[in-house]
């Protein structure tokens, strides 16, 4: 563990403030990043090998402020770096655009401009998915279904709810 690595991850040992340093372990920061990531306590603490699994680490969320501190201040690193990628994707549309433009490319203009509007949130695209119904009679729709169900493996008897 000297070498500042904990089960092959690697643990960036400035990245923690020295207030912290004094009761800061490898396997809480690196805990912390697992978490700010995604994972479960639970599986977190797996992963690195704590003793005590979620119990502890929810002890460090209660004991010491500076564990849940530092799972946020992760989450917001990681909030901004998707910003500066989305960032990156519009400057990247834009000059797509500029080059569909200069060469009179219409279709990628305005495939840009749709790209463009999707990504700010402008253009939602809706999908219909409005039931059609036949003219068939409540008994030959409760065949249909438990045919259908057979057919999908399912045992089970449609009921009639007005019964």
């Amino acid at each position: 563990m000297s070498d500042g690595k904990l089960n092959g991850a690697l643990v960036e040992h400035g990245a923690v403030p020295a207030v912290r340093r004094r009761r800061w372990s490898e396997r809480k920061e690196l805990c912390a990043q697992l978490v700010a990531s995604g994972k479960s306590d639970d599986d977190a603490a797996r992963e690195v090998g704590v003793r005590g699994g979620r119990k502890t680490l929810w002890r460090w969320r209660q004991d010491d402020p500076a564990f849940p501190a530092r799972i946020a201040e992760l989450q917001r690193e990681q909030a901004q770096q998707h910003q500066i990628t989305i960032a990156r994707v519009l400057e990247r549309l834009d000059e797509s655009r500029q080059f569909a433009k200069a060469t009179e490319n219409a279709s990628a203009m305005v495939k840009a401009d749709e790209l463009y509007a999707k990504i700010g949130g402008h253009l939602i695209e809706r999908i219909d998915q409005r039931v059609q119904f036949d003219n068939r009679s409540d008994a030959e729709l409760r065949r249909s279904i438990e045919a259908k169900m057979r057919e999908l493996g399912l045992d089970a008897k449609v009921v009639d709810a007005a019964a």
